[in-house]
């Protein structure tokens, strides 16, 4: 039996992540983790045949938890998950990239490809995912939180099929997460504005600040 490692904060994502794959791929047993303090303990005395990590946790990163797992375990598949595109920092010897929101057969495709590399063979980043325009840090943020949303619904999709002989149980279902979905957005679009007025109002003290030097400047070299 293959075992996988999930990492990811967002656990509710993680389980139905791992169900996903469980059911896409015969064999495959996963393993989440919470986070990446909860990785490393999940990783002493254990060896996983493939690692998937979102890059940003709330207590560490997939980038520092992938040069952990690559000295401890040299050719582990790494496969990493993030809602903006790769940094230029990203290992030569990552596995694979994937851009959120994505299609769960595309990293079931992903999981498999890594299955079947010989363990310390070395090979191209896969990536998978739409070019992004450079954009500011506000509109990043906003569109990263919606992708792990969207992300979480299409893995969703899945077990409500599953459940269809229940129509009733899947409709308090769908009802509870859209209710969650909408104050999610809520607090995002309320917290947006508030975000941009700071930020303006940042860069508009800094262009005055450069204005008022440039101008001190001028004027001491008049005098002079």
């Amino acid at each position: 039996m293959d075992r996988v490692l999930i990492v990811d904060d967002n656990t509710t994502l993680a389980y139905f992540t791992a169900r996903n794959l469980e059911r896409d791929i015969e064999g495959l047993s996963v393993t989440i983790a919470a986070g990446y303090h909860d990785a490393r303990e999940h990783m002493k005395g254990h060896e996983f045949r493939a690692v998937i990590s979102d890059l940003h946790l709330t207590d560490g990163n997939g980038l520092e938890l992938m040069d952990e797992i690559m000295e401890e375990s040299p050719g582990t598949p790494v496969i990493l998950i993030s809602g903006a595109p790769p940094p230029p920092e990203l290992r030569p010897d990552l596995f694979g990239f994937l851009l959120k929101p994505y299609e769960a057969p595309a990293l079931s495709e992903l999981v498999r490809a890594a299955l079947s590399t010989k363990k310390g063979s070395s090979a191209d980043t896969i990536e998978i995912g739409h070019e992004s325009d450079s954009v500011d840090y506000d509109v990043h943020s906003v569109r990263n939180q919606l992708c792990a949303l969207l992300t979480g619904l299409r893995a969703f999709e899945s077990v409500l099929r599953e459940n269809a002989e229940h129509p009733e149980a899947v409709r308090r279902t769908i009802d509870r997460y859209i209710d969650r979905l909408c104050d999610h957005v809520h607090k995002i679009s309320n917290e947006l504005p508030k975000r941009v007025t700071k930020n303006a109002a940042n860069t508009k003290s800094k262009a005055n600040k450069v204005e008022s030097e440039s101008n001190n400047e001028d004027t001491g070299n008049k005098r002079s």
